[in-house]
C-alpha cells in the first residue's frame, strides 16, 4: 500500500472516528427541554423552506443578500458536524469586495431578546482569516438598537494597531456588547480560529441599571474537547438589543454585510440566563459523553451541596451499619480509586481536619462541577449538588 493510500485510510477512519462520537440529534432533544429556549435553528429539512424552520418559535428565518450577492449564494444542505445533521454555509465575497454591503445570510426582521438572554451556536469558519477590509469581521450572530451593540459572536476582533486601525485580528473569536466597539467591551474567546474545524461555542448576557454582564464559553468539536474554555463574565456600559430588534444569523447586525464565511450547523436562542454547567452539558451530550451519569462533585456522597464531616459519616454508615446508598457513587469515590470503600471516608476527614489531600477531580463542592468519566465503573444515577 502507498504511503498516499496510508494517508487517505487514516484520514477516513478519523473522519469515522469523529462522527461515530457525535450526537447531533441528542444535543436538539435536550436543547428542546430547557425551560428558556424560545428559537431553534437546526437547518435541517427536505427543503430550504423547511430548513429556514424555527423549530420552537414562530420566527422562521427570512434570507438576505445586498451588493454583489444573491441569495442563490447561500448554500443549503452542506454537510453538518455529524451524519444526521445538515448546515448552512453562508456567503462573504473574498477579499475585494464591498465588505459592509457584499454578503448572504439568514434575518430575524424583530425579536425581543429582553433583559436576560443566551444562545449557542455550532459553526466551522472555512477562511483562517478574515482580510481586506476596514474592520475584518465576520458576524455568526449579532444585532444592534442605536448605540447598544449586540455583536454576541464573530469571527475578528476589537483590536487596534499602534495606529488606530481595526482589523488587525481577522482569526479571533469574540463577543462585543455595549456602548463602544473596543476591547474594554469585548470577550475575546479565541485567538486562532482554525478554518475547517466545528466548534461549539455559547453566552449568556444580562443588562441591569445600564450594565451588561456576560460570559461565554467555546469548545473545538472537531478536536474532541470535553472541556469548556470560559471567557469572562465582564461587565460592560450599555445594552445589546433587547427589544424589538432584528437579529442576523451569519451577517451584520443590520443586513448581510459583513458576513460570515462558513458553516452553520445549529443556533439555539434562550431568553434567560443559561449557566456554564448547562452549556457543558449541552457540550457533553453532543459529543455523546453523557451516558455516564450528570455533572457532580467528589465527596458529597450525602448530596447536600457542600462537605463537611456529615459526608464521612454517611459512607461510615453505609458501608458498616445499614445507611442509605450514595445516589452518586463516584461522588463517594472521594479518592477516585474506582470502589466505594473505608479508605474513602478516612480520606474525606484526612482532607477535612489533617491537611490532606483535596477529592479528586472534579474535585469537592468548592470546584467547578464535572462529567462523571467516560469509564466509570460506579456510575452516578443522580446528583443535585451542581
Amino acid at each position: 500500500m502507498t504511503r498516499l493510500n496510508l494517508f487517505l485510510l487514516a484520514l477516513s477512519l478519523a473522519v469515522i472516528n469523529r462522527q461515530a462520537i457525535a450526537d447531533v440529534g441528542e444535543f436538539q432533544d435536550i436543547a428542546q427541554d430547557h425551560p428558556f429556549l424560545v428559537h431553534q435553528y437546526t437547518f435541517d429539512g427536505a427543503d430550504p423552506f423547511e430548513q429556514r424552520q424555527d423549530n420552537r418559535g414562530e420566527l422562521d428565518l427570512i434570507e438576505q443578500a445586498a451588493g454583489s450577492a444573491l441569495v442563490t449564494d447561500i448554500i443549503y444542505g452542506s454537510p453538518g458536524f455529524d451524519e444526521s445533521s445538515e448546515a448552512v454555509t453562508t456567503y462573504r465575497p473574498l477579499a475585494g469586495g464591498v465588505e459592509f454591503s457584499d454578503g448572504a445570510n439568514f434575518r430575524i426582521p424583530s425579536i425581543t431578546l429582553g433583559d436576560e438572554f443566551s444562545f449557542e451556536v455550532i459553526f466551522r469558519p472555512n477562511q483562517e482569516t478574515i482580510s481586506g477590509g476596514a474592520f475584518n469581521l465576520g458576524y455568526i450572530l449579532a444585532n444592534r438598537i442605536g448605540n447598544d451593540r449586540g455583536y454576541f459572536l464573530f469571527q475578528g476582533s476589537a483590536e487596534q494597531d499602534e495606529f488606530g486601525t481595526w482589523g488587525v485580528d481577522g482569526n479571533d473569536l469574540a463577543s462585543v456588547i455595549g456602548s463602544s466597539f473596543s476591547v474594554s467591551n469585548e470577550n475575546s474567546l479565541l485567538e486562532d480560529l482554525t478554518a475547517g474545524d466545528w466548534y461549539y461555542a455559547a453566552g449568556s448576557y444580562y443588562w441591569e441599571n445600564g450594565e451588561t454582564t456576560f460570559f461565554n464559553c467555546v469548545a473545538n468539536l472537531s478536536e474532541g474537547e470535553t472541556d469548556l474554555l470560559i471567557a469572562g463574565p465582564i461587565t460592560v456600559p450599555g445594552s445589546y438589543g433587547r427589544d424589538m430588534a432584528g437579529l442576523s444569523i451569519g451577517g451584520r447586525f443590520d443586513g448581510p454585510g459583513e458576513g460570515f464565511p462558513g458553516d452553520i450547523d445549529e443556533v439555539n436562542l434562550y431568553n434567560g440566563w443559561v449557566d456554564e454547567d448547562e452549556f457543558e452539558e449541552h457540550l457533553l451530550a453532543l459529543l455523546d459523553k453523557v451516558n455516564a451519569g450528570p455533572l457532580f462533585h467528589r465527596g458529597d456522597p450525602n448530596d447536600s451541596g457542600s462537605l463537611d464531616l456529615s459526608d464521612g459519616l454517611y459512607i461510615f454508615n453505609y458501608l458498616f451499619t445499614g445507611g442509605a446508598q450514595p445516589s452518586c457513587n463516584e461522588s463517594a469515590d472521594s479518592n477516585a480509586d474506582g470502589a466505594v470503600d473505608l479508605s474513602d471516608g478516612i480520606y474525606l476527614l484526612s482532607y477535612l481536619f489533617l491537611g490532606g489531600p483535596a477529592p479528586a477531580p472534579p474535585g469537592p463542592p468548592v470546584q467547578p462541577c464535572g462529567p462523571v468519566p467516560a469509564d466509570s465503573i460506579l456510575g452516578c444515577e443522580s446528583y443535585s449538588g451542581c
